[in-house]
């Protein structure tokens, strides 16, 4: 363990400090941490630049799931149905052997791709990778696979492989390739359906935001809420949701006719300008209006002409500018995908991709995750991906709403050379994750783990790994304690502007009864009859074993360990200058995988149609969003959140049906579902849409009127192209309980 000095000890005289990384979030900031006589106690570490010393209220969570009362601590095994919760401790050597076998005997019965194992968050775990590999499966899932697939396709599709999240240079101080820069280049940031004041991700980029607004920045908020970030902008524009795609074609437009583009950069850098000059300036008239024009865009929106006309100058005027679209507002829209793709081609047109202030293209990964070891697979078995080789060839981290399908009705590969093979999901292996409250149509989760097959279940086996029993813990065969984060060690390249390879060391001794990830899956590997075909695995020598490889040489581990768990890179601006960009034409794509257009018209056509019907129907547009502090599913489960979580209704609209504040009010879904939950009115939310918060709805909390919105989530509504679930897309009506 790695004792940093003592030289200004804030958490206690003479306490030992650990410098270790947080992962309550992305964001995965730098803590000291010291242990002492059983407490533990958390600063954030000053040196980090993810937060220079700052910590926000999910460290209060990090303790409190770290002394839950809810947490496993040893191996356990159903006993009553699923469902039910009943289980019963057994030793390591029983639960490995019992899952070893039932594993063995789903490859001997079925095929080894029988198998999918899902990740809620994976770092630190990657060693799964080549066990699932080793075993036979293609099909392993991680976060990505649920949380914004259609951003990061959209992104890589512009701009190339590698670049799936390309960052806000909104983070200093920071060396660069152009000296050392402590001042903001930011000049207009826009955020589309993004919250960072609450929703916080990235540490630095909220910290970044409001010193670049000190600075002179212009924040433009387009939320149909008014949000925390929203009450600090310039500009906020409650739009109408799922329409900013329409938003995004009007800017466009005006930057492209107006010449307010980098005509040297277009020059050299972008394919197909010509052909979207056409496109854009083409008079076709769509519902009696000339598409992408102001009244088009106006009506389209819901948004005043002035506000936009305001927008578009600031577009054309202001550079460099920064377009950052939501995952859970924008992301998860039928638009996402073709929404952020016009962000990145509007920041790109306009001189700010990869230019200080702009948006930052990705340096080459520093390491190789043991996640891409796919050609660990035998011959033939990657082409038998449930995702990859089925319904969606281009959803590069697989998808998760499809899983209860394939347990029930199974899998079809449609490409490929394996095209016709077919099987079904006969067991599952869920890490860090509880899919029965964060993906969508929780009733069909519910049904496809439940499902009888003569004397058992369809899902022959089910096997959870996390720190605390939640909801998708209740139905599992077997359950294994996962360490918490600050009981265990691993490596990651951190989502952070400046580039930054992290270790994650352990701060806490951890419950001699729990083990760590790469304890686990050697130990499953060594409970099959012939563990040879995991020979890689076995050999891997402890977590620094482990770390290395990633990091790609032997003592790389130890080396990161001396320089306080932490090795910053310098920033490097106008990457594509010598590298070009990872694409078929190495240019910046504007018409990617074929397109024709650059949107398609259902994805606003049909948006339209909803909202022409919406006032006669008596139908509300459902939105989700986060507060402060939320940590995922487990949020409910925490200390200090036992307040009933709202649904948010416009003050008018409240004032129509009779509802005020603190009323119960039932939310239906045609045909679909419903639940209950209390109302909050708001004078700072657009008409005609209601908001709700995501990831509550827990069976094991005790707040009163708890919902899970995803009850109301149809699994069958995904994106065509990246698979992703359209939470966003929802239509409801509400009405006061009497």
């Amino acid at each position: 363990m790695s004792v940093a000095t003592r030289e200004d000890d804030p958490l206690g005289e003479g306490a030992a400090l650990v410098a270790t990384l947080c992962y309550m979030c992305s964001s995965e900031c730098g803590l000291l941490v010291s242990e002492e006589a059983g407490k533990v106690r958390i600063k954030g570490n000053p040196a980090h630049p993810v937060n220079r010393g700052k910590i926000c209220p999910k460290i209060k969570s990090a303790l409190s799931l770290l002394h839950s009362p809810s947490r496993i601590l040893s191996p356990k095994k159903r006993v009553g149905a699923r469902g039910e919760g009943k289980f019963i401790d057994i030793s390591w050597q029983q639960a490995f052997r019992d899952i070893a076998t039932k594993l063995e005997a789903v490859r001997e019965q079925y095929c080894s791709e029988a198998l999918t194992m899902l990740f809620g968050e994976k770092p630190d775990h990657d060693v799964a990778y080549w066990f699932a590999f080793l075993y036979g499966t293609p099909n392993i899932l991680d976060h990505n696979s649920l949380c914004d697939t259609s951003k990061r396709l959209a992104y890589k599709s512009v701009f190339g492989e590698e670049q799936e999240r390309p960052l806000p240079d909104l983070q200093r101080p920071a060396w660069t390739n152009l000296g050392y820069r402590e001042k903001h280049d930011c000049r207009l940031l826009i955020l589309v359906g993004e919250n960072p004041a609450e929703a916080i991700r990235y540490f630095w980029f909220w910290q970044g935001i409001c010193e670049a607004k000190r600075q002179g920045m212009t924040l433009v908020v387009i939320d149909p809420y008014q949000t925390k970030t929203a009450k600090l902008a310039d500009l906020w524009l409650p739009i109408r949701p799922g329409t900013d795609v329409c938003l995004l074609l009007y800017l466009l437009k005006i930057v492209v006719e107006s010449g307010a583009y980098d005509h040297d950069f277009v020059d050299v850098h972008v394919s197909d300008f010509t052909n979207m000059q056409h496109e854009l300036s083409a008079p076709v008239l769509d519902g009696g209006l000339t598409r992408y024009s102001l009244e088009w865009a106006a009506h389209m929106t819901g948004l005043e002409q002035r506000y936009l006309q305001r927008l578009s100058a600031l577009v054309c005027t202001e550079n460099p500018l920064l377009i950052s679209v939501g995952k859970n507002g924008v992301a998860h829209q039928y638009s996402g995908f073709c929404t952020t793709r016009l962000a990145a081609i509007i920041t790109a047109l306009r001189g700010s991709l990869d230019v200080p202030g702009g948006l930052l293209l990705r340096d080459p990964p520093r390491y190789k995750s043991l996640s891409n070891a796919s050609d660990l697979l035998r011959t033939g078995q990657a082409d038998k991906h449930k995702d990859y080789s089925g319904r969606f060839p281009l959803a590069s981290h697989g998808v998760v709403s499809t899983i209860p399908s394939e347990i029930l009705d199974g899998v079809t590969i449609m490409e490929g050379p394996c095209r016709g093979h077919q099987y079904q999901t006969k067991a599952l292996i869920v890490t860090h994750g509880n899919p029965l409250l964060t993906a969508p149509d929780s009733a069909q989760w519910r049904k496809a783990m439940t499902a009888r097959s003569g004397d058992g279940y369809q899902l022959s086996l089910l096997v959870v790994n996390d720190s605390v029993l939640h909801d998708t813990a209740l139905y599992a065969d077997y359950l294994l304690p996962m360490r918490h984060f600050l009981e265990r060690q691993g490596v990651t390249e951190q989502e952070s502007a400046i580039p930054l390879t992290g270790l994650r060391q352990m701060a806490v001794t951890p419950p001699a009864t729990t083990r760590s990830p790469l304890e686990i899956y050697q130990g499953l590997a060594q409970a099959f009859d012939s563990s040879d075909g995991f020979a890689p695995l076995l050999a891997l020598a402890g977590d620094d074993d482990w770390c290395d490889r990633t990091l790609g040489k032997a003592g790389e581990t130890a080396g990161l360990r001396m320089q306080g768990g932490m090795q910053a890179r310098p920033i490097h601006y106008q990457k594509f200058t010598s590298q070009g960009f990872a694409t078929p034409t190495g240019k910046v794509e504007l018409y990617p995988h074929g397109a024709k257009t650059l949107a398609e018209q259902a994805y606003y056509r049909n948006e339209a149609s909803c909202y022409a019907q919406a006032s006669s129907k008596a139908r509300f547009r459902l939105i989700t969003g986060r507060v402060l502090g939320h940590v995922h599913s487990l949020t409910p489960l925490l200390d200090g959140a036992s307040a009933s979580p709202y649904v948010w209704l416009n003050n008018v609209d409240a004032q129509d049906k009779g509802i005020k504040t603190g009323d119960l009010v039932k939310l239906d879904v045609e045909g679909k579902a419903s639940l209950v939950a209390r109302a909050k009115v708001s004078p700072v939310l657009r008409q005609g849409v209601v908001r709700a918060l995501y990831g509550w709805g827990s069976a094991l909390s005790s707040t009163p009127h708890n919902y899970n919105i995803n009850e109301l989530i149809d699994s069958r509504h995904l994106h065509p192209i990246s698979g992703n679930a359209i939470f966003g897309a929802v239509w409801v009506t509400i009405n006061k309980l009497t």
